[in-house]
């Protein structure tokens, strides 16, 4: 019967097929068991069939008896043998998420690269004026941002220069002026 399997050919009567193991599956009529595939498990003895992970977990090795967590920056469709990394303008500090709609959106002002767990907030200099960036933007030259968190750069200063990048005006080394 499913759950059960013998190799042997001289077997009388079905309670002498063994149990299949934790970790495979039997159909009926196995002669050997099925080891469970990566994204599946089989808890306990005489399974006759491995069941998939559910959402927000997975199972990265084969004779799985339990799934594992999903991971932090990441989500885990059902019977995932691994887990998938949030887009670059997303990120994700639960463990149990099953679609990557489940990520959440970076905010303005911070950059979420590929599997973020937290947003990073923009350097001084750099800016990420919408929400949902994967990476924050340098100023362009003739602008600055002193803050960090920005969202929009600032025009420089009378008197002053500011390269690209720049987290401060720069004063006019003597001798010239700027307008």
């Amino acid at each position: 019967p499913g759950g059960t399997w013998a190799n042997a050919t001289d077997l009388s009567d079905k309670l002498q097929c063994l149990a299949c193991p934790k970790g495979s599956s039997c159909s009926t009529g196995s002669v050997a068991p099925t080891p469970c595939a990566p994204g599946s498990v089989a808890a306990s003895a005489g399974s006759a069939e491995c069941t998939a992970c559910a959402g927000g977990s997975y199972r990265a090795e084969p004779n799985g008896t339990a799934c594992e967590a999903c991971l932090r920056g990441s989500y885990c469709p059902p019977a995932s043998s691994a887990p998938l990394p949030c887009p670059g303008g997303t990120w994700a500090n639960a463990t149990d998420l099953s679609d990557k709609l489940q990520c959440l959106a970076c905010p303005k002002g911070s950059s979420c690269s590929t599997g973020s767990v937290a947003p990073t907030p923009c350097a001084p200099g750099s800016v990420a004026a919408s929400a949902g960036s994967a990476e924050c933007t340098a100023c362009a030259g003739g602008s600055y941002r002193a803050e960090p968190n920005g969202t929009a750069c600032e025009a420089c200063l009378r008197g002053s220069y500011c390269p690209p990048a720049s987290s401060a005006p720069l004063p006019c080394p003597g001798g010239t002026w700027a307008n």
